[in-house]
């Protein structure tokens, strides 16, 4: 699409970004997300929402918080689904915390 000067719809980027994620291809979600300005799509709460997701269930605990942060600074209201990923990571968080006593 770029190589072709066609300008990306946010749309598109979005549908690209759930895609990579649910092929747990975490990398190349990242590395969308980051161009996405530069392309002239900039992120909405649904290409956060979806990179949230993916961050956690690629168990990117880190990364997702960072992100979550990130979407807040940036003015986007967290939502109920924006609040349960952040839930999540706590309970995974926690979860990781009780294995590694295990170890």
């Amino acid at each position: 699409m770029v190589k072709r000067k066609l300008k990306p719809y946010l749309t598109t980027c979005n549908t690209l970004l759930h895609g990579f994620c649910k092929r747990r291809k975490m990398k190349e979600a990242v590395d969308l997300f980051e161009d996405m300005p530069r392309l002239g799509c900039n992120p909405d709460e649904v290409a956060y929402r979806i990179l949230l997701n993916g961050l956690l269930d690629d168990l990117k605990l880190e990364d997702t918080t960072t992100l979550l942060d990130e979407m807040i600074f940036k003015g986007f209201h967290p939502t109920s689904g924006s609040i349960s990923v952040y839930g999540s990571v706590n309970s995974a968080r926690e979860c990781q915390d009780a294995v590694d006593c295990l170890e």
